[in-house]
């Protein structure tokens, strides 16, 4: 599946040990098809499926000690949902975790990107698990040929991330509608 999001505003707290917290209205785009693309996985049944939504935000309004900030390979929401089908749309209603992948300079010091998940599982490298996630969303599902299914989604979604960042931590939460397109198979 593919597709992106429309981030809303959201409280943006960077706390760097020996310096004054950095508080901000923080504005987030997605860019979808920068660098790592936006897209989601989904697998499930008739009644649960597990989502997996490579979301990516990139902040738009920097005050001058902030360099780069971004969650770009990955603000990656996992979460388990419980699905209601309907006769024309399907709901769905689910909590998980936020996987992040920070990239990030603050006053001039670059989080080295290492660490987290990845001393127990190497491909994992990089990523943090940082806090929770709800969801909730309606979609449709078309059925164009037998066992292929093309399926429209939209997705309001609350997460509230920790995240590290270069001699300290950032509180990143994310409010997001998104919108997300795909194909895929129904296995008989």
């Amino acid at each position: 599946m593919g597709s992106s999001a429309l981030n809303l505003p959201t409280s943006l707290l960077l706390h760097q040990d020996s310096y004054e917290d950095i508080r901000i209205l923080a504005r987030y785009e997605t860019k979808p098809f920068y660098e790592a693309p936006y897209y989601a996985v989904l697998i499930g049944t008739s009644k649960w499926e597990i989502q997996l939504i490579h979301h990516k935000i990139y902040l738009k309004n920097p005050t001058p000690e902030i360099q780069h900030f971004a969650v770009s390979h990955g603000y990656n929401i996992l979460s388990l949902n419980k699905l209601y089908r309907g006769e024309n749309f399907e709901k769905r209603i689910g909590g998980g975790v936020i996987l992040s992948h920070p990239e990030t300079e603050i006053r001039n010091k670059k989080f080295p990107e290492k660490g987290g998940l990845g001393k127990f599982f190497k491909p994992l490298d990089g990523f943090f698990l940082s806090g929770p996630s709800l969801s909730v969303g309606i979609g449709k599902r078309f059925y164009p040929v037998r066992f292929l299914v093309f399926d429209i989604q939209g997705i309001f979604n609350i997460s509230l991330a920790w995240i590290p960042i270069s001699d300290g931590k950032a509180f990143v939460p994310n409010i997001a509608l998104h919108f997300i397109i795909g194909t895929g198979f129904i296995y008989p």
